[in-house]
């Protein structure tokens, strides 16, 4: 049985402030995804990704292009590639990592 435990004030934005209801069911929506924590969520929703849903079709690459350089490691890139995929970043087949580190390299 898994357990969420949430640290903190649930209402509290970002840099302190209150969230409206709607950024609190988006980030809770996005949390729920695997390999997504608060930070990632919150700079995913900041970027303007609402949702799983938007975040699938945008794709990981798009998606990490857009919240760097706040998280710019290849682990991040890992990260939202699992999420889109609903698997953990560590089932991520070696060649899947290797297409992804190429598609950071041509920019």
């Amino acid at each position: 049985m898994l357990f969420r435990f949430r640290v903190g004030r649930q209402d509290a934005g970002p840099h302190g402030g209150s969230r409206t209801p709607t950024e609190r069911l988006v980030m809770t929506d996005l949390i729920d995804l695997p390999n997504i924590g608060p930070r990632l969520a919150s700079a995913l929703t900041r970027a303007g990704i609402s949702g799983p849903e938007e975040l699938r079709v945008i794709g990981s690459l798009e998606a990490w292009w857009r919240i760097h350089p706040t998280f710019d490691c290849m682990h991040s890139l890992y990260a939202l590639e699992g999420a889109v995929r609903g698997i953990p970043k560590l089932d991520l087949d070696r060649a899947t990592r290797e297409q992804l580190k190429k598609a950071t390299q041509l920019v």
